[in-house]
């Protein structure tokens, strides 16, 4: 494990989110250290800028949201793990117009994918769901989709939901979230995110879904490695539930 300091003055500031209240200190009663303190954390996979990360500090069993700041900045005034909603270029409440611009910016996707995407569902309260292909193949069969993107847009434009789904390519190693790319093996999931709080059956794919709740995202499994990633925008409530996750992973 690697131990790193996070010091008020500190560039690299990591704010220790729980959702309200760890299971440690639920079942124990262990008292958190108030955003901003010195706290030690120690990481299995050292975090950069913007990525979530399992903290495996003494009792605490918790995820923080890592941000580079400023020396001098003073730490967030309360929990907020809105930095670390992003995939890549992509993050939850930006305006459909600046991800489609991310998304040409990237120059390995056909604009005719990103400028027309699909429209999968548009509910009467104006909210849309659009996919966009990542990476697709041609054959004698057809256009098909090796990976794609989903974003829920509300009625204001705002990217509500991104999903990236599918099978690793060079394409898709542009959309990571915390250092978790498709394809990555599920013990390196747990080395960054730690255990989910819960785990349920995908027979579509014959995978599993890894539940983080209350932070919102969702990994799933299929064949032991990362085939999709789910993040959405929290909402008030989610703040305010624990996070309690499983002691233990069951057998694959």
């Amino acid at each position: 494990m690697s131990p790193v300091t996070m010091r008020r003055s500190a560039i690299l500031l990591s704010v220790l989110l729980t959702g309200g209240i760890t299971s440690a200190e639920a079942q124990n009663s262990v008292t958190l250290p108030k955003v901003g303190d010195s706290v030690i954390q120690f990481y299995k996979v050292n975090p950069r800028d913007g990525e979530f990360r399992h903290s495996a500090f003494s009792d605490i069993q918790g995820i923080s949201c890592t941000m580079v700041v400023k020396p001098g900045t003073p730490p967030p005034v309360s929990p907020d793990y809105s930095h670390c909603l992003r995939m890549g270029p992509l993050k939850i409440g930006m305006e459909l117009y600046q991800l489609k611009i991310a998304l040409i910016n990237l120059k390995t996707i056909p604009e005719q994918n990103i400028v027309d995407p699909r429209i999968a569902d548009k509910s009467p309260n104006g909210v849309i769901t659009a996919v966009f292909p990542i990476t697709t193949i041609t054959s004698g069969e057809g256009f098909r989709m090796q990976s794609y993107l989903v974003a829920v847009i509300d009625k204001s434009g705002a990217v509500q939901v991104i999903q990236l789904t599918g099978k690793p390519s060079d394409t898709s190693t542009s959309f990571p979230f915390s250092s978790i790319f498709l394809g990555t093996p599920s013990e390196k999931v747990v080395e960054i995110l730690g255990n989910p709080s819960s785990i349920s059956d995908v027979p579509q794919v014959q995978g599993k879904l890894w539940s983080y709740a209350p932070f919102p995202f969702t990994v799933e499994i299929v064949n032991g490695v990362v085939y999709s990633v789910r993040i959405h925008a929290p909402s008030d409530s989610d703040y305010q539930k624990a996070f309690i996750p499983l002691k233990s992973l069951p057998e694959q």
